[in-house]
């Protein structure tokens, strides 16, 4: 929902589980007509880790949604991605339980650190 009211141009949500997928589709059906009409909304159930990122600037959400096996393959696709096609990119990850692979990363650099979230920048 934050995402909606920051007016981006396209959203793109990913769960991996069936039921919380339709959970967010009957959430978005409620929401969206009264508070974001016109919005451009995809949802999608599936892995994150196979998921093809759009060419263009982005900002990424996850919230705590991986461990750390998952998080890598996350990363590997989003260097790859950054590789073939350069672009603006910002990660927010809430809940960071799983930092490290974040913050070992050669192609993301900390801007933000707190408690309950931290803001990479893609450099």
């Amino acid at each position: 929902m934050l995402a909606v009211a920051s007016d981006f141009a396209r959203i793109i949500g990913i769960e991996y589980d069936r039921e919380l997928h339709e959970l967010a589709e009957k959430n978005l059906a409620h929401f969206m007509p009264i508070h974001a009409p016109n919005q451009a909304l995809e949802l999608y159930c599936l892995d994150a880790a196979a998921y093809e990122l759009p060419v263009m600037p982005a900002v990424i959400f996850i919230y705590n949604s991986f461990g750390a096996k998952v998080i890598a393959q996350v990363l590997g696709r989003i260097r790859q991605s950054l590789a073939t096609h350069p672009r603006d990119l910002w990660i927010i990850y809430c809940y960071p339980l799983n930092a490290n692979g974040f913050d070992e990363s050669n192609f993301l650099k900390l801007e933000v650190a707190t408690a309950d979230y931290r803001i990479y920048r893609a450099s």
